[in-house]
């Protein structure tokens, strides 16, 4: 039969194919009219191998804080990590921006963008929104018996691909002339934490090595990279409660944009007002962070949105946590069971090292295996309004989190409490070599006064003795207060420097190397040790109570026997 279209004022658009011998491909001209308003092209052509592996297969993730807890068995963070619990010897790649992966796409065979589940049998009708702008990737030859049109939209074509007339056979599992319907395109959000990944590269994207990031950074920041993946077509909305969305670069379709200029010109596009969509602009700056200390995300004026849109569909409300005094960090939407770590910092601090560092050093260990951990740059004050205070005091915060059901938070308090001996140990160096130097000083006046002394003793002529003699009292009085301040010193400083033997050694034990100064350790507690402390203070209580009751008892048959009326 013929391909034909029909068209009906009341109906939307329906691209029609009966049986054709042999389902021949159909051309793009027999859309007939709907080419006038919409587009078919072809996809720049890629590898076919390369094609099938790329294949979506996107089920969006519950929100990070109602997720189901994985098992203790599940991989860690960073790497596979070796079977003996000793550090892993590779090389720590440090990033001057992370890397943010967008997950959904609008793929025609992508299972989960239909709502049957699966993609369309070649019996069934399909139907896309009539009312939704959409673009859709199609890679193979499709057999179609009926599909119905949006009034805005665009078919990106892979090499090879196409749409062929169905041969009218049926199929197990699918009925003829069932409906199956493409879901809504438009669901997708930008300021959504669950539909980003994180990595620190391009090839720990490739190798799924993700990083966990808070909530509010869950979102590409202002110095990120920002990747859609080749193969795929998407629809993302871009409402915010700040017009202009800066991020460094963005990658579609293998062309990677670097200029905001050549950025907005793809963005006016067809394809690209069929890409993006809602009240927010991407601008594109190619700009690096120029502090070392790390820069300001610029998401913190999408707070409330980011949480709206990650807490969708679970009542905005936080879950239930199995632990006693949850922590809440800043720049999340919840609390969390674990441990958080604020840092002082001096002008050599460096964070992608630091952060680098601590994921080489520590989330390689097999006992540290389910522990998550997020280091970014916070302010002391943050204002209610979307800027930071000129007067904003930035600290350091890692956040720590665990897998571990039975007593959550635990094995991540355990970890911060290893990087917090790490971090005093890196004071301990700057107090020996504080001592260093005061022994120094010592030994130099000590020198000097003894220098004096000699002189003294070998002239010979009374004036000039005289003179020397002056001389070494006045430096040896001065000598002799200094030593003796200088000694307490010292004295307090090899106390608390035998404190280092008993530290682990470790590359994060250079006091110099990272230019820490202060810091400070927050921890949840689980349930049992919450029993333990609440057992503890009971017994403290009724202690206190039964030495009062005694005293007083005591106190009575005193005043009774004294006047008298025990005898």
């Amino acid at each position: 039969m013929a391909a034909s279209k029909k068209k009906s004022m009341e109906q939307p658009d329906v691209f029609y194919q009966g049986a054709a011998p042999g389902g021949r491909p159909a051309s793009p001209y027999q859309l007939g009219k709907w080419l006038q308003r919409r587009s078919i092209r072809q996809a720049p052509a890629r590898n076919q191998q390369a094609q099938t592996d790329q294949q979506s297969d996107f089920k969006p993730q519950p929100p990070r804080h109602v997720r189901e807890e994985a098992s203790e068995e599940e991989p860690s963070l960073h790497s596979p990590e070796p079977s003996t619990g000793t550090e892993i010897h590779t090389p720590v790649e440090v990033s001057d921006a992370l890397y943010r992966q967008w997950i959904p796409d609008t793929n025609f065979n992508n299972v989960t963008n239909w709502d049957k589940g699966r993609i369309p049998c070649k019996t069934e009708r399909v139907q896309f929104p009539r009312d939704k702008s959409l673009s859709v990737f199609v890679q193979p030859l499709l057999n179609l018996m009926e599909m119905s049109i949006p009034l805005d939209g665009e078919f990106i074509l892979s090499h090879g691909s196409g749409f062929a007339a169905s041969d009218g056979q049926n199929e197990s599992g699918c009925e003829r002339g069932e409906v199956i319907t493409f879901k809504d395109p438009n669901q997708y959000k930008w300021y959504d934490p669950k539909y980003w990944h994180t990595a620190l590269s391009m090839s720990d994207l490739e190798n799924e090595k993700y990083l966990f990031t808070l909530d509010e950074e869950g979102i590409p920041c202002q110095y990120d990279d920002v990747i859609f993946q080749p193969g795929t077509s998407f629809r993302v909305d871009l409402d915010s409660d700040i017009q202009i969305i800066k991020v460094k670069t963005i990658s579609i379709m293998d062309r990677k944009f670097a200029s905001n200029e050549e950025f907005t010109e793809y963005k006016w596009s067809n394809t690209g007002k069929l890409q993006f969509h809602g009240n927010g602009s991407i601008t594109v700056t190619n700009a690096k962070c120029e502090d070392k200390s790390g820069c300001e995300c610029g998401n913190f004026g999408n707070h409330r949105r980011i949480c709206s849109n990650l807490q969708q569909g679970s009542g905005s409300h936080c879950p239930g946590l199995g632990c006693t005094n949850p922590l809440k960090p800043k720049g999340h939407c919840c609390k969390i069971c674990g441990a958080i770590i604020y840092l002082e910092y001096g002008p050599g601090f460096d964070l992608e090292s630091y952060r680098a560092q601590l994921i080489h050093s520590f989330l390689g260990l097999k006992k540290y295996k389910g522990v998550q951990m997020s280091v970014t740059k916070i302010y002391r004050k943050q204002s209610s309004k979307k800027i930071i205070p000129i007067d904003a005091v930035p600290r350091i915060q890692i956040v720590l989190i665990d897998k571990v059901k039975s007593a959550p938070g635990t094995l991540a308090a355990t970890l911060a409490q290893e990087i917090m001996k790490i971090i005093t140990s890196q004071e301990m160096t700057h107090k020996y070599q504080e001592e260093i130097t005061l022994n120094s000083r010592v030994g130099k006046s000590k020198q000097e006064l003894g220098k004096l002394n000699q002189m003294y003793s070998q002239t010979k002529q009374q004036e000039e003795a005289k003179s020397y003699k002056k001389m070494t009292e006045k430096l040896k009085n001065e000598n002799e207060e200094e030593l003796k301040g200088k000694a307490i010193d010292v004295y307090k400083l090899r106390v608390e420097v035998k404190q280092i033997k008993s530290l682990p050694k470790t590359e994060l034990a250079n006091g110099d190397k990272f230019g820490i100064t202060n810091a400070e350790l927050k921890k949840s507690t689980n349930s049992e040790e919450q029993e333990g402390r609440n057992m503890g203070a009971g017994k403290i209580v009724g202690i206190v109570a039964g030495v009062f009751i005694a005293a007083l008892l005591i106190g009575n048959l005193i005043y009774l026997i004294i006047s008298g009326k025990i005898r």
